[in-house]
């Protein structure tokens, strides 16, 4: 069961699942994750990705996953992004970035680095992410810090192919640097500063 706010989204989810050959064994419901239209204890687990931060309310879908879920089941946050690099990292960013196009002379502008939702949105840093599991009522949970020079790469090239107009990838580069991300997020200190968190909860 797959579900989106946006009918947009759904539609191309269904596309892509005939496209892979799973059509006929997934469903896609238009709910709103602060709302899910699902009876207590319907589930044995439930996965969100990379969209809590886009929420209005992301307590309240935290609450209804747990509502949802039942005795023991698994909820599994993945790429949920922290918020130290909006604080550091992205406004020089964004003036090294407008600086480059106009002695490029190209006409990107610095609001392409986004996504329309990441404009209003941050994510969430390590003590944040704790107490909204904390509030919503699961009973144990762990956050694991997701990526360091893997996403700096990833984010570097997505600018930079903006920039040049070239879609640039570097997988196996990013796919190279995982075991030192890995140990990276092992550090003291280091590991409340990951670019994303993965999380388990119960």
């Amino acid at each position: 069961m797959e579900t989106d706010i946006a009918p947009g989204q759904l539609r191309e989810a269904r596309r892509l699942h005939r496209h892979s050959g799973y059509g006929e064994s997934c469903d896609h419901l238009l709910a709103d994750a602060e709302r899910l239209p699902f009876a207590d204890d319907s589930f044995d687990g439930a996965f969100m990705v990379a969209c809590l931060h886009h929420l209005p309310d992301p307590l309240r879908s935290l609450r209804e996953i747990v509502r949802v879920l039942k005795p023991g089941g698994i909820f599994a946050l993945g790429t949920e992004p922290n918020n130290w690099q909006h604080h550091t990292i992205y406004p020089p960013g964004r003036i090294l970035f407008k600086a480059v196009t106009r002695l490029l002379g190209k006409g990107v502008s610095t609001e392409d680095m986004v996504s329309e939702a990441d404009k209003l949105t941050e994510g969430f840093s390590w003590k944040q992410l704790d107490e909204l599991f904390s509030e919503a009522g699961f009973r144990q949970w762990s956050l694991k810090p997701a990526g360091y020079l893997s996403a700096a790469i990833f984010f570097l090239t997505t600018e930079l192919s903006q920039l040049i107009k070239y879609d640039i990838r570097l997988f196996p580069l990013e796919k190279l640097v995982i075991p030192i991300d890995e140990a990276l997020g092992g550090m003291p200190l280091l590991n409340r500063y990951p670019w994303h968190w993965n999380a388990l909860a119960s």
